[in-house]
Parts: C-alpha cells; sequence; structure tokens
C-alpha cells in the first residue's frame, strides 16, 4: 500500500518537472529562513544568560526630566548613590559601578597597542559570572592598580609568559598608570552585552572627576 503510494507520487511529481523544482526551491528557501530566524532570535536571546545570577542583575539608568516631561534617559548614574543604594535598601546584594572606554593604551617595556577596557569595584566578580582561568575571583580587584586581563590579551603583552604579577602601564586621555596583573580571565563569550580585553580595579580619582559611571 505504501509502496503505490509512493509510485503515484513518483508519477505526480515527474508530470511536471519546472513546477515540482519550483515548489521543492520555494520549500527549501523556506525551511532555511525559518532555521536561520529561529537561531538568530535564540541567540539574541542567549544574551548575559550565562551568568549564575542573570535573573537579578539589574542595571540602573537615569532619567532627565525637562519640567514633567523625559527628555533623555542614560544607563548611567552618580558614583555616590552606589553607596547610598547599599545602605538604605537591604534587598540588595551587591552592587558594582563600572566605568567603560575604549581608549585605552596598554604597553610594556616592548610593545604599545589601543585596547577595550572598563573600571570596575572589586564586587565585579561577584555580581557577573566571568570566569578565570587564573587568580582569585574573590580578590583580584581588591587592591587599588589591580588589573584582570583576558586570554587573548594576555597573549599579546606577555606571549607565553605567566603574567600574574607582572606590570602594565594603562593610558587613558590625563592618566597614566601602571598595574599589577592578577587574574586572567577566559575570553568573554560573544553573547555578552559587556565587551572588554581587561578590567582595572576603580580608580578613585577617575571616579571624583567623573560624575557619571554605569551601575
Amino acid at each position: 500500500m505504501l509502496k503505490h503510494h509512493f509510485t503515484l507520487l513518483y508519477r505526480d511529481l515527474t508530470k511536471g518537472k519546472f513546477l515540482t523544482a519550483l515548489t521543492i526551491l520555494g520549500l527549501s528557501l523556506g525551511m532555511t529562513c525559518f532555521i536561520l530566524l529561529t537561531q538568530f532570535v535564540l541567540y539574541e536571546h542567549s544574551y548575559d544568560k550565562f551568568h549564575e545570577h542573570e535573573e537579578r542583575i539589574f542595571r540602573l539608568k537615569t532619567t532627565i526630566y525637562e519640567g514633567s516631561h523625559p527628555k533623555l534617559s542614560i544607563a548611567q548614574s552618580p558614583y555616590p548613590l552606589a553607596h547610598a543604594l547599599k545602605e538604605n535598601i537591604p534587598e540588595i546584594v551587591e552592587i558594582v559601578r563600572i566605568r567603560r572606554t575604549e581608549d585605552y593604551i596598554i604597553s610594556n617595556n616592548q610593545i604599545s597597542f589601543n585596547a577595550k577596557g572598563i573600571q570596575a569595584d572589586s564586587s565585579f566578580f561577584d555580581v557577573f559570572s566571568y570566569k578565570l582561568k587564573s587568580g582569585s575571583v574573590s580578590e583580584a580587584l581588591n587592591n587599588p592598580n589591580s588589573i584582570v586581563i583576558s586570554e587573548d590579551l594576555s597573549r599579546k603583552v606577555f606571549g607565553s609568559t605567566d603574567p600574574i604579577g607582572s606590570s602594565i602601564t594603562v593610558s587613558y586621555r590625563h592618566f597614566k598608570e601602571d598595574y599589577i596583573v592578577t587574574g586572567i580571565l577566559e575570553n568573554i563569550p560573544h553573547n555578552s552585552h559587556l565587551e572588554f580585553e581587561f578590567v582595572l580595579s576603580l580608580n578613585i580619582q577617575e571616579v571624583n572627576y567623573y560624575w557619571f559611571n554605569h551601575i
């Protein structure tokens, strides 16, 4: 019975070869577009899902009003606000201030190049689940002038040498500081909205200079 049905189907398909080819092509294109669109949507919804407590992480925004009407909404806030929120809202378990820029210059005695980095409080690795290949998550940013670098950045600057404890110079606009490497980050996943090659311990002078930051 099944063989009979296949025989009839084959005869119908071979009668109109052009129409059959057009139908199969349309079906193939439709299925391909559906699969690609599904993959894209799933990827977009996967952003930051690798963080252990992603459902409990919130980003603070500042809305600037003109009279009673909102004029501008930005993902920035005054640095002192973090301490005030932590002190007055007991439901907040941890808070981290982040300052992001792409204009850093990384250098040692031999090379110098631009790199994308952020400055962050020592609580950065308590809030976000970025993994370290070397170094301690709980202590990596505890001390001033500490820097945690990615695997790729480590290879660019230090080659195959273990960089933990080594010094690296970071320049940005008006300041230039030497930092001690305290950790090696596993390369950041592509589905992370934070993109960086290194994390600096938050610079107090920068906090005073720049009123706004990303919390």
